[in-house]
């Protein structure tokens, strides 16, 4: 096997090298041949798909003085985040030989919300409110109370060359906070025949990581290794 891939190489290598004599091997030309194998020529692909998404939605004050029947503050954001990563043998690809393909997908995300009363602030009334969550709707006004967030790597997908390598990574990075508070501080006088505080903060999220390796088709690797986050 050594000499026949000593061969195989000697065969590839151009004819001028780095030999003290200047020669190389026995290929044809000048020019180095493109990487292969003996099963055929080596083509390497890779995908990235990177997401960074900052939100803040605040409804606040502080230093002020209020006063009214009714006061109140709502915060509500709907954050959706999505990367997703393709990588595989291309469709003008040769036909057959090795290829080695990869996929890498990051989601980063970093979301507050808050509904904020601060310091030296006076509210007067008969009812407050201090509200944060999600909204009811998303971007597309659909209804949707969640937040999302999704990263999706394949490695493999494709239609050219018989993959024979292929690894995908997909990580998430998500922070998210919801805070609905009174501050040290602060003072809320509520009066009236039915005085009432509320205060409250509530988050729905769902994150979806997924590796994935092509299970069908040309791009099908023959060995493959996936990792999420």
């Amino acid at each position: 096997h050594t000499s026949g891939a000593r061969a195989y190489g000697d065969g590839l290598a151009p004819a001028s090298g780095a030999a003290p004599d200047g020669t190389g091997g026995t290929g044809p030309g000048d020019d180095p041949a493109p990487p292969s194998t003996p099963q055929g020529v080596v083509t390497v692909a890779a995908a990235l798909a990177l997401t960074v998404q900052h939100t803040d939605v605040a409804v606040a004050v502080s230093g002020v003085s209020l006063t009214a029947q009714a006061v109140a503050f709502d915060a509500l954001g709907n954050v959706a985040a999505t990367s997703t990563a393709t990588g595989g043998p291309a469709s003008r690809g040769p036909p057959s030989g090795t290829t080695i393909a990869a996929a890498v997908a990051i989601t980063i995300a970093d979301a507050s919300i808050r509904a904020e009363v601060g310091p030296s602030t006076v509210i007067t009334a008969e009812s407050l409110r201090l509200t944060a969550g999600t909204a009811p709707q998303n971007a597309s006004q659909a209804p949707d109370g969640t937040h999302r967030f999704s990263t999706t790597a394949t490695g493999g997908a494709g239609s050219g060359g018989d993959l024979s390598v292929a690894g995908s990574v997909a990580v998430s990075v998500i922070v998210l906070r919801t805070v609905a508070s009174l501050a040290s501080g602060a003072s809320a006088v509520l009066s009236g025949a039915a005085p009432d505080l509320t205060i409250g903060a509530s988050s729905a999220a769902v994150t979806t990581t997924r590796a994935l390796l092509a299970d069908e088709g040309v791009g099908t690797p023959t060995t493959g290794i996936g990792a999420a986050f």
